[in-house]
């Protein structure tokens, strides 16, 4: 078994009155309290490592919140006007396998145009949305 050697570390302070720099060298072996080994010089582990992927996710969340979701999203009731709107634009009594098909081609065609075309875009002009939901209907058939 071989003996531990002593560490010699050399520590440079730099006082903040003066500025001069100051060495201290450490000679003492410091022991692990449960295995008498020493410590010196070793690196050690951060305790909460854990820590930097729940940063990651907040601030992953946090870009994607302000970017992603909340933006420029349609609201709710506008959406849902939309597709009502495509599905009995011919205000005709349908079957109900005809409206499940019309509600599953307006939901993708309404889909498809609120995706390229923004909300703003819609503010500022509604009168291009029909022509762009016409072309996603086509899209989608």
């Amino acid at each position: 078994m071989t003996e531990p050697k002593e560490v010699s570390t050399v520590i440079e302070i730099e006082c903040q009155g003066c500025s001069e720099a100051n060495s201290i060298d450490v000679q003492r072996i410091i022991p692990c309290k449960k295995c008498a080994k020493p410590i010196n010089g070793k690196r050690y582990k951060l305790a909460p490592l854990g820590l930097i992927p729940f940063l990651f996710g907040v601030a992953s969340y946090d870009i994607l919140d302000r970017t992603v979701f909340s933006e420029d999203r349609y609201p709710l009731e506008v959406e849902y006007s939309m597709v009502d709107a495509c599905i009995n634009s011919d205000q005709r009594p349908l079957s109900r396998q005809r409206y499940a098909e019309k509600q599953s081609l307006c939901l993708c065609a309404v889909g498809k145009t609120i995706e390229d075309y923004s909300y703003s875009n819609f503010r500022r002009n509604q009168q291009e949305f029909p022509e762009r939901l016409r072309s996603s209907l086509t899209e989608c058939t």
